[in-house]
């Protein structure tokens, strides 16, 4: 990746806080610590599985953002940091999605982000318009009975069994 500006300050770990980075091409990214959603330590099932981050190639892919088209996190010691991937074809950066290792989703055309920038320009505001009603009329309600579903029967745990249980927390992560 191509450093267009002056780097300021960088940190890459040391024996008070060691990082172990798995290329060379990750040290180079801009990871931020998340300290607005996750500022304290997580498991690691709560990283394989629980993270808001492992929807956001999603909303990349909706809303054709030029800017970015995958966006990774890195567990260091516990708290979460995460990375923005930029719309790059050149670029080779791995990922862990549910303990398993992916490539970095990218666009294989190097004209992505100029010709998706006209797109996002004209579906935008149509979200803007349009969303407060999509959240109360069909989000919120999807979201509410899918809550009361996984209410209903986690109520009901102590009478499953453990393929009951396993299938329920499938039922979660997709919901989520």
């Amino acid at each position: 990746m191509a450093v267009t500006e002056e780097i300021l300050g960088q940190f890459l770990g040391d024996e008070t806080f060691p990082v172990t980075w798995e290329s060379e091409v990750e040290k180079d990214f801009f990871w931020v610590y998340d300290d607005l959603h996750i500022p304290h330590p997580v498991s690691p099932m709560f990283f394989d599985i629980g993270g808001w981050w492992l929807s956001c190639d999603h909303m990349f892919r909706r809303f054709g953002t030029p800017f970015a088209v995958d966006w990774l996190a890195k567990n260091v010691n516990g708290y979460v940091y995460t990375t923005a991937i930029p719309a790059d074809p050149d670029l080779r950066i791995e990922g862990t999605e549910y303990s398993s290792r992916y490539e970095a989703r990218v666009p294989r055309d190097a004209t992505f982000a100029a010709t998706m920038g006209p797109y996002l320009d004209t579906v935008l505001p149509v979200y803007g318009r349009d969303f407060a009603d999509w959240w109360r009329d069909r989000l919120r309600p999807e979201m509410e009975r899918n809550f009361a579903y996984l209410e209903a029967r986690l109520d009901a745990a102590d009478a499953m069994s453990l393929a009951d249980v396993a299938c329920l927390l499938e039922d979660a992560i997709d919901i989520h």
